[in-house]
């Protein structure tokens, strides 16, 4: 067990109160009013498509995950309505103030318990709206957070589970396992054998011809989901169409192949030869900032996804390297992405369209700044 200093104890507990109280205030809302502010409605459709055989892909679902989604919701489904919602979102709240804490472990150094807490008000603020709605967002952004703590240690095995439970959460998941497999050969073999057990898994749930189907409707969503020109989006899009110099479908798609090739090629010059925990926090941030800015549905409740990342990098350069200028700046436009669009909504409506990919694109150009370093931070 951890031996912390009082001073250390009340850190500790002030962090894992504020996702205690956090969890618990939107567990009361949505007992009070499960239909409003909320997303997991598709899932519950989608869940009772999948039991009775029907297209989960249909117009009027809004799914847009691997059948394997299905699977990891339906516990939830089952239980009296809305105690599974609100359990869904507890266990949402517990697997990421869990991830944070265990990231923030990744800096060796004394006082974990004060970072933990720094990284929670830093990162809290983007993630209500997605932990509000309900939304495999969280899930997902803990499961990455996850893989990160497991890469950066050598624990092949569980990083490859949770990079992989990742990926049946969200398809996303599958640029953080090929970035990962560039820096980490050692998990190829792992990978490999993961996806060739779990992707037959929902076979083992529904009779075969329909699950094929399915399985061929989910990559047809993915697709067409692929040549979006909707302005609702906070990708790299959104930005851009803000001033008025929107991209077609097509010049979407190879806007974002070509992204993809450099982002490979930044995680390899910039990460590939530094020590850890350097190499997997900028795989982090460089996966992170591609997901944000070339998925084209990237949403504004997506960046609780990058947050930790960006809420890391702020309380190291707060509290140990001692730069406040960096530190804050970093700090700044964690906080921002969270609470700015809520409280100018009323003079932008789509502030968070373009101000989030913003904030993405200046991630880009500190984490080109760490990249090129020598040291790394939680030496």
């Amino acid at each position: 067990m951890w031996n912390y200093s009082q001073r250390d104890g009340l850190f500790l507990i002030a962090g894992v109160s504020i996702w205690i109280v956090t969890g618990a205030v939107i567990c009361i809302l949505v007992f009070l009013n499960p239909s409003h502010h909320t997303v997991t409605h598709v899932y519950h459709v989608a869940t009772t498509n999948w039991i009775d055989h029907k297209n989960l892909f249909d117009n009027s679902t809004g799914m847009h995950y691997f059948p394997h989604f299905i699977l990891l919701f339906a516990p939830f489904h089952f239980l009296p309505y809305p105690l599974g919602d609100m359990l869904w979102r507890a266990i949402s709240v517990f697997l990421l103030a869990w991830g944070i804490f265990k990231f923030t472990g990744l800096l060796r150094k004394p006082g974990r318990p004060l970072f933990f807490f720094y990284a929670t008000l830093l990162s809290i603020t983007p993630s209500i709206g997605a932990i509000r709605n309900g939304q495999a967002n969280v899930i997902f952004a803990a499961m990455t957070i996850l893989s990160i703590v497991y890469l950066s240690s050598g624990r092949w095995g569980l990083a490859v589970v949770f990079l992989l439970v990742g990926f049946m959460i969200k398809p996303l998941g599958i640029v953080l396992m090929a970035l990962a497999v560039l820096l980490y050969p050692e998990i190829l073999w792992r990978l490999v054998s993961g996806l060739l057990v779990s992707i037959p898994l929902p076979f083992l749930f529904a009779e075969r011809n329909y699950v094929s189907s399915q399985l061929i409707e989910s990559l047809a969503r993915l697709r067409s989901n692929a040549f979006t020109t909707e302005h609702r989006f906070a990708d790299i899009n959104g930005l851009l169409r803000t001033i008025g110099v929107g991209l077609s479908g097509n010049e979407s798609l190879i806007l974002r192949l070509l992204a993809a090739l450099i982002t490979a090629l930044a995680c390899v010059l910039f990460a590939g030869k530094r020590k850890e925990p350097d190499r997997s926090l900028l795989l982090y941030g460089i996966a992170a900032t591609y997901l944000m800015l070339f998925n084209p549905m990237t949403e504004q409740n997506s960046y609780v996804i990058a947050a930790p990342i960006v809420s890391f990098y702020a309380v190291y350069y707060l509290k140990i390297k001692g730069n406040s200028l960096l530190g804050a700046g970093l700090a700044a436009m964690s906080i921002s992405i969270g609470v700015l669009p809520e409280i100018l909504r009323k003079v932008d409506g789509n502030l968070g369209l373009w101000w989030d990919p913003l904030m993405m694109i200046l991630l880009i150009l500190f984490l080109g700044y760490e990249g090129m370093l020598k040291r790394s931070p939680c030496a």
